[in-house]
């Protein structure tokens, strides 16, 4: 199977598995009950690609205090889906890799600035409405994000390879044959750090990870990227689809629920 998808914003996503040679991957994505029941947009966005073998793929929260944080999460989304497909992303080595995101980061914020300048609002919301979404609108609009690339083995990796890239607290579980790995510092997986239309990155980051050698972690791996509507999932030590499914129905009947979306990956490499 070869596509690119991002799922829609304005509507669930029931979730799916799909088996598609070395990966199997399960997404989904529930909005807010307060967006279900107005008919707003999501501020999350899930989207990946699936090509030539590799897996990329991207979780995006959008900052709903900011300017429309949907719309920040879904361009954010592309273009980060957009770079991971670049020769940076796919052969440079960590420092290449972050300073090849940063300037992505940079000049996509000037980009979304001048598609921000264009949007509009209904001419019917009252005054003070407008008020604030024109104070809003003057500070951006912003999102925190997952996102990553896998690699088969072969060719100039052998051993199969996993970037992985965050900005704030998308959660980005990896198990290997020896169980859960922790391999982000704490001090990076916090919501100050966010991209922004107005000033790029903010409060920190981006932050990089990359196994070069990731078969080496066993044949079978898993990895499950997540926004934090799906939090309860942080006291799990395994994760299967049950598990996945129970908590997604419990929490969307919370009167007080989160956009919840997630994207669960498992591979089996088949290695000589």
């Amino acid at each position: 199977m070869e596509a690119r998808i991002g799922l829609p914003q304005n509507a669930e996503t029931k979730s799916r598995t799909i088996h598609s040679g070395t990966w199997t991957y399960r997404y989904g994505y529930i909005r807010s009950s307060d967006c279900r029941q107005s008919g707003d947009p999501g501020q999350d966005y899930v989207a990946f690609e699936d090509k030539s073998g590799a897996l990329a793929f991207v979780v995006c929260d959008g900052i709903s205090l900011s300017y429309y944080g949907d719309i920040a999460a879904r361009f954010a989304g592309d273009k980060l889906l957009d770079w991971l497909g670049s020769e940076d992303a796919r052969h440079g080595g960590p420092a290449v890799v972050r300073q090849s995101l940063e300037r992505m980061l940079q000049e996509a914020a000037g980009e979304c600035a001048s598609l921000l300048d264009r949007h509009t609002y209904p001419a019917s919301l009252p005054a003070i409405v407008k008020e604030a979404l024109d104070a809003k609108k003057r500070l951006g609009s912003g999102t925190v994000f997952a996102c990553g690339r896998l690699d088969p083995p072969g060719g100039q990796y052998p051993g199969g390879r996993m970037l992985l890239a965050w900005l704030g607290d998308v959660r980005v579980r990896w198990w290997g044959k020896d169980g859960e790995f922790t391999y982000r510092d704490p001090s990076t997986i916090d919501t100050r750090h966010q991209w922004n239309s107005s000033d790029g990155t903010v409060g920190g980051g981006p932050w990089i990870h990359i196994e070069d050698r990731l078969a080496s972690a066993g044949r079978n791996g898993e990895l499950l990227v997540y926004s934090d509507g799906l939090a309860a999932l942080d006291a799990f030590r395994t994760i299967d689809a049950v598990t996945l499914e129970r908590v997604l129905e419990r929490e969307s009947l919370h009167p007080s629920s989160d956009d919840m979306s997630y994207k669960l990956i498992r591979w089996n490499f088949n290695l000589v």
